[in-house]
C-alpha cells in the first residue's frame, strides 16, 4: 500500500498473531505490537480477532521490541486473500469507527487515518453514531468540563498564544482560568514547527485538537506531538 510504504518505517518484522491484547496484538514471539496512534474502542478486539489472529502480519516498526517486549507498530498489514491487497490494520479500525486516532510519541502514518476518522465519523460508523463521542465546541465548557478525565475531540478558534516559562499556552477565550486551554511544553515547539505549526502564528485559526481532558482552572489538554492538532481553518 503506498500511503504506508511513504509515512512507515521500512524495518519489517514478521510474526504471527496470537491474540487480540490491550492496545494492540500479542505476538507468537512473545511481543506485544502497539498501535501508538491508535485508542482502541469496543469491537475493536473481535475485528482484529477475525482479520488477524492466527495469521502472519508484516509489522513496519523503528526497532526490535524493547526489553519488555514492546514493539511501537508504525503499521500492521496482514496479506490479502488470494493475493489480494494486503490490509492496513490500523486503518480498517478507524475506517469502521472502532478506534480513535490518538497520536503519541512514534505514531507514524496520522495524516491517512485523520482522513479515515473523518469519513466514518461523518457516516457515522461505530463510535461516531452516539452523539456524546463527537467532537465538542471549545466554548462549551459544561460539556468539556463533564469530560474531565476522558479522551476527547475539541474543535475551536484559537484566540491567543503565549509562553510562560517552560509551557506555551494556546488560549480559545479571554478567561484563561476558566476557558479552554491547550499546553505545549516550550522545548516541543520545534517539532511543531517542522510538523508546520507554528504556534506563536496560530492565533485566529479554528483547529480540531485531541486529548484528554484535565482541569487546570478551566478544561484544557496536554498536547505532545503535532499529530494532536488539525487545522480546519483560519479566521473562522
Amino acid at each position: 500500500m503506498a500511503e504506508v510504504a511513504a509515512c512507515a518505517p521500512q524495518l519489517v518484522i514478521r510474526d504471527r498473531v496470537t491474540a487480540p491484547a490491550e492496545g494492540g496484538l500479542r505476538l507468537q514471539g512473545g511481543a506485544l505490537a502497539a498501535f501508538p496512534a491508535l485508542r482502541l474502542e469496543d469491537g475493536a478486539a473481535a475485528l482484529l480477532a477475525k482479520e488477524a489472529v492466527g495469521r502472519t502480519v508484516e509489522i513496519r516498526a523503528e526497532s526490535e521490541p524493547d526489553r519488555w517486549g514492546r514493539l511501537p507498530a508504525g503499521a500492521v498489514m496482514v496479506a490479502g486473500a488470494g493475493g489480494g491487497a494486503p490490509l492496513w490494520l490500523e486503518a480498517r479500525l478507524v475506517a469502521q469507527g472502532l478506534a480513535v486516532v490518538a497520536p503519541r510519541p512514534g505514531a507514524r502514518c496520522i495524516q491517512p487515518l485523520l482522513t479515515r476518522e473523518q469519513a466514518a465519523r461523518n457516516a457515522g460508523r461505530g463510535r461516531w453514531a452516539e452523539p456524546a463521542n463527537r467532537p465538542v465546541a471549545a466554548s462549551d465548557l459544561a460539556r468539556l468540563n463533564a469530560l474531565e478525565g476522558r479522551y476527547a475531540l475539541v474543535e475551536g478558534r484559537i484566540s491567543a498564544v503565549n509562553t510562560r516559562g517552560r509551557t506555551v499556552y494556546v488560549n480559545f477565550g479571554r478567561r484563561w482560568r476558566e476557558d479552554f486551554t491547550v499546553m505545549i511544553a516550550s522545548r516541543d515547539r520545534r517539532a511543531f514547527a517542522q510538523a508546520g505549526l507554528e504556534l506563536a502564528r496560530m492565533a485566529g485559526e479554528t483547529v480540531r485538537v485531541r486529548g484528554h481532558i484535565e482541569a487546570r482552572g478551566g478544561p484544557a489538554i496536554e498536547v505532545r506531538v503535532p499529530g494532536q492538532i488539525e487545522r480546519l481553518g483560519a479566521g473562522k
